[in-house]
């Protein structure tokens, strides 16, 4: 992966060294978009007006405005464009300046320094690419986790984080509205005692066991040792070795819905008590009346 065609901005005074400098440009296999300036006016008016350059070649001797008071106006006008600068001070000083500044390289001029240059572009540019990759990426993981904070914060349904040892690690709102426990309490209660209704050993065994389980009913004490009925999910965290770093747990309250279920269960049971009943007494009347009738 690269930048397509680059578009490079060479701030030179020496005419001499910036036409060395486009020629060996121009022979390696760079493609790319080249513009030069002579001076670190020219080039923060550049930068200033039309903004489209992907890197800077920065001479550090330049006529009144030298290269590291530009460098500093470069990177409060654009904080992210590479910059490499070119200097034939080889002071290790110097060059710590200048990477304090905000460079992202430099070159010394010494030995053939041009044709190091089309390699130096390359090397910072494959460099650009993986920070605005990692810039992304660590973007989309910051709104990933606010997306899972705010899903954490305002679910309905109770969330508990556990360690691999099923001990309670966090708890969003929910949960505590559920058990009747404030988050912190919660934090120091056995998940067993809570689902008692499987055996608390039986149900930190099944937990912690490498399977995932979905829609399981348990029956749980609140606080204020009421009963509840729950439909719970649980599933291992597991690290990229596959070894479990932790479990999350949901539940839902569904007492009401399971005490209808109850009272339906009682009706159907009534109904089908007094259909029974009602048979019996349609039988007595039937026998009745035949008797009747027969005597007659």
């Amino acid at each position: 992966m690269q930048i397509q065609n680059p578009r490079l901005l060479l701030v030179e005074d020496d005419l001499i060294q910036a036409k060395l400098i486009k020629r060996v440009l121009d022979k390696s296999n760079l493609q790319y978009f080249f513009t030069h300036v002579s001076s670190g006016e020219e080039c923060l008016d550049l930068i200033k007006n039309e903004n489209e350059f992907d890197i800077v070649l920065l001479d550090y001797s330049l006529p009144e405005m030298d290269g590291l008071s530009v460098l500093r106006s470069l990177k409060k006008i654009r904080p992210d464009l590479p910059v490499i600068v070119i200097t034939a001070h080889g002071s290790e000083d110097i060059a710590v300046q200048i990477m304090k500044e905000g460079a992202f390289d430099y070159v010394i001029k010494k030995d053939n320094y041009v044709e190091r240059i089309p390699y130096v572009i390359k090397e910072n540019l494959q460099r650009l690419l993986f920070e605005q990759e990692k810039a992304k990426l660590e973007s989309q993981l910051r709104e990933s986790e606010e997306r899972y904070r705010n899903l954490f914060e305002t679910s309905l349904d109770g969330i508990i984080i556990l360690d691999p040892e099923a001990r309670i690690l966090s708890a969003n709102p929910a949960s505590s509205k559920i058990t009747g426990y404030s988050r912190d309490e919660l934090s120091n209660i056995d998940l067993g005692d809570l689902f008692h209704s499987c055996g608390g050993e039986k149900f930190q065994e099944m937990i912690k066991s490498n399977t995932s389980k979905r829609d399981l009913e348990f029956e749980i004490l609140t606080k204020n040792q009421e009963k509840k009925f729950v439909l719970a999910s649980f599933s291992h965290i597991k690290n990229d070795r596959g070894e479990t770093i932790g479990i999350g747990l949901v539940f839902k309250d569904i007492t009401e819905r399971k005490l209808a279920e109850q009272r339906i269960e009682e009706l159907l049971k009534e109904t089908k008590e007094k259909s029974n009943e009602l048979e019996r007494v349609n039988k007595m009347l039937e026998n009745y009346i035949t008797g009747r009738r027969t005597q007659v």
